[in-house]
């Protein structure tokens, strides 16, 4: 890769599984951070800058959609994707809902890793601007970037549109808010 690439950090409790994980990517040229639990990670996610949350849903302690709760506390644009043996319906419809961009089942492949982390870091590009306007304060800025960012980026027309409406709500714009989740549904 010839630019550097944002860092990923892996929460694996299973060294056998976590080790070659962290591996591959770093081979792939990606800076990677490495936990063991949902507390490390946290604490990790804390004190590190991280892009993409790749996570384990089984963990001891804190579990991978507790991690994603509060992950999305710390950093609102961390990348997430969960990562599971045990998979159930109602595991993918919650971390999706806790704000996870992905679930993908084990045993991972390669390429399949590879082309779902890329599009973790593209979704995370293309929200950063509104992210940005959020921390300075500029709201209605920011509804303006998401409302463009809906024809920009037709991938993510939806989590725009939803974005959108949260921060009508967040200005008191109740009609607006109704409106786009109307058009969302």
């Amino acid at each position: 890769m010839s630019r550097r690439m944002p860092r990923i950090l892996v929460i694996e409790d299973e060294r056998a599984q976590r080790e070659p994980l962290a591996r591959y990517l770093t081979r792939s040229g990606f800076s990677v951070g490495e936990a063991r639990t949902g507390e490390e990670g946290l604490q990790a996610l804390g004190e590190g800058e991280f892009a993409v949350l790749l996570t384990d849903l089984r963990l001891p302690g804190c579990d991978g959609l507790e991690v994603i709760r509060q992950a999305q506390v710390l950093e609102p644009q961390l990348g997430i994707i969960l990562i599971t043996a045990y998979a159930s319906v109602e595991s993918a419809v919650e971390a999706l809902r806790l704000g996870a961009h992905d679930y993908i089942l084990k045993p991972l492949t390669p390429d399949t890793l590879y082309f779902r982390l890329l599009r973790a870091f593209e979704k995370r590009e293309a929200f950063s601007p509104v992210y940005r306007l959020i921390e300075t304060g500029q709201t209605h800025e920011a509804i303006e970037i998401c409302a463009q960012g809906r024809g920009e980026h037709p991938r993510y027309r939806v989590d725009f549109m939803r974005l959108e409406a949260e921060l009508h709500g967040i200005l008191g714009h109740t009609e607006a808010a109704e409106e786009l989740y109307r058009e969302i549904l």
